[in-house]
């Protein structure tokens, strides 16, 4: 399925709106891999902000209570796949799933999703340095007012401005804003360390993908790309079973799986000298079919 090619939809990721006026439609391409390699459509999973990762089919959930209930269910693209509002009793949940994206598209979604990913680390890591700015603010309000009373409550009774009780009761005040503030600061740095490591580690599997995807683009113009990385359709490895037909002519060329490029040099390799040419290509699809099922 291929990207540029889908037509009058709204495309925003692996979730497809092809709803018309009222009429609700929610289709769902699920990435080569999905699903432990099967092509299918996973359960939707919410992720975290810290993650380094997103789950195949996730998931932000929102829910306001502000007036009447009503529950959203997007993607991080912002493709709205469940809805419902109690003031209309509308709800719509219906996704209908249609056939899985090849290893090459899937990496090109997951890396539109990837970037947005990182815009809202960004946000979360402006956000973070705000609020560490205002603490650190507050904080050095607060030794100045404890400094001041702590200062003043030493004073004689004619030299006083507060009475000792108020510099107490400001002093005590003072003193668990510091410790909060303190704690606040830890968990700020802590928190930016955490989403400035994990956006790094996202950008290294936005470059090695699209690192892949141009790989995969070459080869396939190059007419030595076998693809067989879509596992919801029948018969999956027909493009290499063909292709081993003519092991001289397949031997400079690449396999790809769900979930990684091989050379088939690397699988006949694997298959070791011993194997007769009459089963070169009985044994080449057990090896992939095992490496798919392991993930290896």
């Amino acid at each position: 399925m291929k990207i540029n090619a889908i037509n009058n939809t709204n495309f925003k990721g692996l979730f497809t709106n092809k709803s018309t006026n009222d009429n609700w439609r929610m289709e769902y391409s699920p990435y080569s891999w999905e699903q432990n390699n099967t092509s299918k459509m996973a359960p939707k999973k919410q992720f975290s902000i810290y993650a380094s990762t997103l789950p195949d089919n996730e998931e932000l959930f929102i829910k306001d209570n502000s007036y009447y209930d009503k529950e959203y269910s997007k993607d991080i693209l912002g493709t709205e796949s469940y809805f419902k509002n109690s003031e209309t009793g509308k709800i719509r949940k219906t996704i209908t799933e249609v056939p899985a994206m090849n290893r090459e598209d899937s990496l090109i979604v997951l890396n539109k999703k990837l970037n947005k990913f990182l815009d809202l680390k960004s946000k979360e890591m402006s956000s973070i340095s705000k609020d560490y700015e205002d603490t650190k603010n507050s904080t050095i309000k607060s030794e100045s007012r404890f400094e001041y009373f702590y200062k003043d409550s030493k004073e004689g009774y004619l030299n006083r401005e507060y009475s000792r009780s108020t510099s107490r009761e400001v002093l005590n005040e003072e003193f668990y804003n510091l410790r909060n503030n303190v704690v606040n600061l830890y968990n700020n740095f802590n928190n930016y360390i955490q989403l400035r490591d994990s956006a790094d580690n996202v950008k290294k599997t936005i470059l090695n993908n699209q690192s892949e995807i141009d790989l995969l683009k070459k080869l396939r113009s190059d007419d030595k790309l076998i693809d067989i990385s879509k596992r919801d359709i029948y018969d999956p490895n027909k493009a290499l079973w063909n292709a081993l037909q003519d092991i001289r002519k397949a031997a400079n060329k690449f396999v790809c799986l769900p979930h990684r490029l091989i050379s088939m040099d690397e699988i006949i390799r694997a298959l070791g000298t011993i194997v007769k040419r009459e089963d070169i290509s009985r044994r080449a699809i057990e090896y992939v079919d095992v490496l798919i099922k392991r993930s290896i």
